[in-house]
């Protein structure tokens, strides 16, 4: 016998902006909250729903929607009568309308209906599931085996420990289809961990509900004297003992018919299934972040020792005390993040606080980090402390261990921006797993001074025992060979009627009508176009053969499948370490493709058009390797966001959106496209060649046509504004101004903002040969300018390489002068050299016309 659970929806239609009133619909929808269950609101509009005084629901789309949760029992799980109530339950899950977009400026947004109501896929109808939710992981199929089998965790060290091994735990339970059981309590280490004191026992699917063992199991698990599994290694005097375990998990199945498996580490042990051959196709990229942000709630008593004053733009977590701190950074370590401390609130654009928050157990810490930044040179900073605990015993535990579990919340609550000194802590990764956008500079980048870009936005833990900062992998389970069946060996065999073959030598050009010659005349650079090897990596087609997966195409013939796919980034201060991105393949019919932003895109609505590009961008490219590289090519390809906030205009020349989540479920495939890198790797590289970019150019041909025809006007030079920022303002705008008008017929002065749609870009740019003006986003909207633009930036004594890379992607000629050389991009009030400033724009004034004299027009 097996449990469902499936939620039923049932939409209540009023005028728009109505309150609904005890109406003869809302007596029904009582009765059958009553009769199914249990109620929640389900907030998937882009606007908070809110009780009026009345205490009824208001909304502005007009509708209420309440969703019943229905517990079924299905006596005989293989019955057709089975069957067909599950394909109902799904049919009549469907909301009859998405919910409409409310962009921040009146559009017409492109159409959002949902698909006709379908049945989920029989791939995807579970017989044995846990009596959790298994976000992020795919759960096992049907068998034929209907009786209970048990996964046993044994809590062990300290919380962060204990936490990050349940996690694992939770992954190997749905993964296997086992139910997660707490081991008896007599066994286990009740010093650290004991579930009810620190987190919420009473909310279905938390870490505490259902977990421990009744009479009757527990005596029944005690008889079995099964023998305990220990995937666990930090040292190499513990592989006899651990390196069998440790292979059970890299390679097995999970479906042994031993009733009972018991597990006992203090590790995280989760990532060994992202190497086994039968798990690794059904994990997501967050399964770890979205299994603890699920599961996690703190207790009564912990809340009330959470911080609840911010959020606060800066945190800092420091691990070990100042000595060992300075050891493994260094002895300017309090030095390099005043620096980073300082770089990051010159960039604000919230309105969180500017006090730093501080984690740590060692008042010595606090000390000097007080004594830096509230009394040191520079911009000086309040700090305050999240709580004072000391630590306690070998371990490292906190004094106060509900304060210590507080703590982690505080951070994953209250937190912009975290600044972790070691960040392998598990407190810290369990603190910056609960953050809704993970924003991290760790302690190895604070010398690099906390660079625009350089943070890290996906936090995934990894086990000891093949940690590099663990001495590397000491039990050498990465030379372990899995010996597993033929067919998870073989190459893929698509059947081709079920599929749709992409274009993939298409190159489209800036303009799908500009014929051959026009399209050559693009480039102007009197010699073949340099691409280094980072280009060709990153930045034209070729970049699609660099993202690493397991090598295999997919099989269609046994689905779902999931690619897990990773690239290098370019190097340099800012773009360190890896990208990763994610497909998944579920269905054949090939109808539907989601792509799914709602998870870690935190640049997505910023203020600052630059960081909304690399959001799209990301997003772009996550698109083009699914369908060019994999040929994934489906009739409709839906774009969905959370429902928190306005969606910038931009994402309107995307494609289709939508804030309906359910159309995930839905979907035939779903791309997670990469969340950083990409253009944030060109902020910083001043050696970067990669001039006249198809690649990058096909991602600007979605906003604006640059294959029209324009006969050219008087020279007009545009000043892009700053006024109200609070860096790269100028003291002398009149002066600049005047002497803009020595050198071009026409002045303008461009001020854009997220409020102008992309149509009010084009038009506002469209006769501007000079863009001219101090380090900021708005050089961004170069990408809306015409191809023989010329571009003159401001960068006083910074380096900086965004827009002078954005400007050679596009084949746009481009200059950056000092101007003020006693101001960094982060400073306000610069002074501008006049003559510097003249002479550079009568350069990029020359260029553009000697391009409209070439090509006897102004495209």
């Amino acid at each position: 016998m097996s449990t469902y659970s499936r939620n039923l929806e049932i939409t209540i239609s009023t005028p728009s902006g109505a309150p609904a009133t005890r109406s003869r619909r809302f007596y029904i929808a009582s009765f059958l909250i009553l009769v199914v269950g249990f109620i929640h609101l389900k907030f998937d509009s882009w606007e908070v729903i809110q009780w009026n005084g009345n205490k009824s629901l208001l909304r502005r789309s007009g509708e209420i929607k309440l969703s019943l949760s229905q517990q079924i029992t299905d006596e005989n799980e293989n019955s057709p009568s089975a069957g067909a109530n599950e394909t109902d339950l799904y049919a009549i899950q469907e909301p009859t309308k998405s919910p409409s977009l409310s962009p921040t400026k009146k559009t017409t947004p492109k159409s959002t209906s949902l698909p006709p109501t379908k049945p989920i896929s029989s791939t995807a109808a579970l017989t044995k599931i846990p009596p959790f939710d298994c976000q992020g992981i795919t759960p096992i199929t049907k068998t034929n085996d209907t009786s209970p089998k048990y996964l046993i965790w044994y809590p062990r060290a300290g919380m962060g420990n204990v936490l990050v091994s349940y996690i694992s735990s939770v992954m190997y339970s749905c993964l296997t289809g086992r139910i997660l059981k707490i081991a008896p309590y007599a066994t286990r280490d009740t010093g650290v961990f004991d579930c009810a004191k620190y987190y919420n026992a009473d909310s279905i699917g938390s870490i505490c509900h259902d977990l421990e063992m009744d009479d009757e199991l527990r005596s029944k698990y005690e008889s079995s004297h099964v023998r305990i599994k220990s995937p666990e290694a930090w040292a190499s005097d513990h592989c006899p003992r651990t390196k069998h375990d440790l292979e059970y998990f890299l390679c097995d199945d999970g479906l042994s018919d031993d009733e009972f498996i018991a597990v006992s580490s203090c590790q995280y042990w989760g990532d060994l299934f992202f190497a086994n051959p039968h798990f690794k196709t059904r994990l997501s990229i967050d399964s770890f972040g979205e299994a603890l942000r699920a599961r996690l709630k703190p207790s009564v008593k912990v809340e009330e020792k959470m911080v609840r004053d911010g959020p606060y733009h800066v945190c800092i977590h420091v691990r070990w005390d100042h000595d060992k701190t300075a050891k493994s950074l260094g002895n300017d370590w309090v030095d390099n993040l005043g620096t980073c401390v300082r770089n990051l609130f010159a960039r604000q654009d919230s309105s969180a606080k500017r006090e730093v928050l501080l984690f740590t157990m060692h008042e010595d810490v606090r000390q000097v980090i007080q004594s830096s930044l509230e009394d040191g040179s520079g911009e000086q900073h309040k700090v305050r402390f999240a709580s004072e605990v000391t630590p306690t015993g070998g371990g490292g535990h906190s004094s106060d261990k509900y304060q210590g579990v507080a703590d982690m919340f505080s951070m994953g609550q209250q937190c912009l921006h975290l600044l972790p000194s070691m960040k392998s802590s598990t407190y810290f990764l369990i603190g910056a797993n609960l953050m809704d956008n993970v924003r991290v500079f760790p302690g190895e980048q604070w010398k690099d001074e906390c660079l625009e870009g350089s943070d890290v936005t996906q936090l995934i833990p990894e086990g000891d025992f093949w940690s590099n900062e663990m001495n590397g992998d000491v039990c050498k389970i990465r030379d372990i060979e899995c010996k597993v069946k033929e067919d998870l060996l073989s190459e893929a065999s698509p059947n081709e009627s079920f599929r749709k073959e992409a274009d993939a030598s298409a190159t489209v050009q800036f303009g799908e009508d500009a014929s051959a010659d026009e399209v050559a005349q693009t480039s102007d650079l009197g010699h073949e176009p340099i691409h280094d090897d980072k280009c060709k990596r990153m930045f034209e087609w070729s970049m699609l053969d660099s993202w690493q997966s397991d090598g295999k195409d997919f099989d269609l013939n046994n689905l779902p499948q999931t690619k897990r796919l990773k690239i290098s980034r370019m190097g340099g201060p800012s773009a360190v370490g890896t990208l990763s991105m994610q497909i998944e393949v579920r269905n054949r019919a090939f109808d539907l493709t989601v792509v799914d932003t709602t998870i870690g895109m935190k640049d997505l609505k910023s203020p600052n058009v630059w960081h909304r590009y690399t959001a799209l961008y990301g997003t772009w490219v996550g698109v083009q390797i699914a369908t060019r590289k994999y040929n994934l090519v489906t009739n409709r390809t839906v774009y969905v966001h959370d429902c928190h906030g306005d969606l910038p205009l931009e994402w309107l020349d995307l494609g289709e959106i939508s804030c309906d989540r359910s159309l995930i479920r839905l979907a035939d495939v779903v791309i997670v496209p990469p969340v950083d890198g990409l253009m944030w790797d060109l902020a910083w590289d001043f050696d970067f060649q990669c001039e006249d970019s198809e690649m990058f150019k096909a991602f600007a041909s979605l906003f604006v046509d640059k294959s029209s025809k324009l006969d050219p006007t008087d020279a007009m030079g545009c000043w892009i504004s700053r006024e109200g920022a609070t860096h790269g303002t100028v003291t002398n705008l009149d002066e600049i101004l005047n002497m803009m008008r020595d050198v071009f017929p026409r002045v303008k002065v461009l001020e854009f903002n997220s409020m102008l749609t992309t149509k009010e870009n084009v038009d506002m740019l469209r006769e501007c040969r000079v863009l001219f003006g101090n380090h900021g986003a708005g050089h961004t909207n170069a990408i809306y300018a015409r191809p023989g633009v010329s571009v003159v930036e401001i960068i006083g004594k910074s380096k900086p390489a965004y827009y002078r890379n954005i400007n050679m992607l596009l084949n746009q000629n481009y200059e950056s002068i000092i101007g003020d050389p006693t101001r960094e991009i982060s400073d306000p009030d610069f002074t501008i050299d006049l003559g510097e400033a003249q002479a550079a724009l009568i350069r990029a004034r020359d260029h553009a016309s000697a391009w409209i004299e070439k090509h006897g027009y102004w495209r």
